[in-house]
């Protein structure tokens, strides 16, 4: 018994080392978490949902709900994403500043654009250059159905959003900057796009204040942009439609 008396004290005059003990293991505890989700470890991620899946071209369509928050992106229509962006299927998700890392049960596939551009906006804020005044920018339409059409351009306000990507363990690099790059935008099929959908040009303006940051405008007609995404080699094309 006096050799337990003994220790008590110790204990208890080292509450401060106790904590800041256990602040190294859960920093490193995250630490890892992050580089095991970087390398597609199972079990890494915050749980979510995929609400619903339209076919685009050689793109998935996909809104995804993470927790409280709905955010929708464009995945590549590769064999082996449609079997992860399910409508129905759960995922787990984990976000690296900017485009997030998505797997399921069935493998993993992440997103090579968003259509979520006031969240995105919002939250790389820092990150944003404004757009030159009168910037334009002529543009081929290739894909069109009921709801949007997907046009291929030179969208250089875009760059910031289509163009970056992952690196290792939740490192993000920009791609090249270059003009030529094969830059995709979603466009509403709705009247004040018409005009410039029609054309193939207008004029690029970056708003980040209002609720379509990005806008293509052609005299009074103003067009708000839905995404944009980067372009990909398909295996084989992809008809349009949805998953049920």
């Amino acid at each position: 018994m006096a050799h337990l008396s003994t220790k008590r004290p110790r204990i208890a005059q080292t509450p401060m080392l106790v904590l800041l003990v256990t602040g190294l293991i859960a920093t490193g505890c995250q630490a890892t978490k992050m580089t095991l989700w970087s390398w597609k470890m199972p079990g890494i991620g915050t749980r979510g949902e995929v609400l619903s899946v339209t076919k685009r071209a050689t793109y998935l369509d996909a809104t995804l709900k993470v927790e409280s928050q709905e955010y929708r992106f464009l995945f590549p229509g590769r064999y082996e994403c449609t079997q992860v962006i399910q409508t129905g299927a759960s995922i787990e998700y984990a976000s690296f500043r900017h485009l997030p890392a998505v797997r399921s049960s069935e493998g993993s596939c992440d997103p090579i654009g968003i259509l979520s551009l006031k969240v995105w906006v919002e939250r790389h804020r820092a990150q944003m250059t404004p757009a030159r005044s009168g910037h334009d920018v002529s543009f081929e339409v290739f894909y069109r159905d009921d709801e949007v059409s997907l046009a291929r351009g030179e969208f250089e306000f875009a760059r910031p959003v289509a163009f970056r990507h992952r690196r290792g363990a939740g490192r993000e690099t920009s791609l090249s900057l270059e003009k030529n790059i094969n830059v995709i935008a979603v466009i509403p099929n709705q009247p004040e796009c018409e005009k410039q959908l029609t054309e193939g040009k207008a004029r690029a303006e970056f708003h980040p204040e209002q609720g379509d940051p990005y806008q293509l405008v052609s005299g009074a007609d103003v067009c708000p942009v839905l995404g944009f995404a980067r372009g990909f080699q398909a295996e084989k094309p992809v008809g349009a439609g949805r998953f049920d």
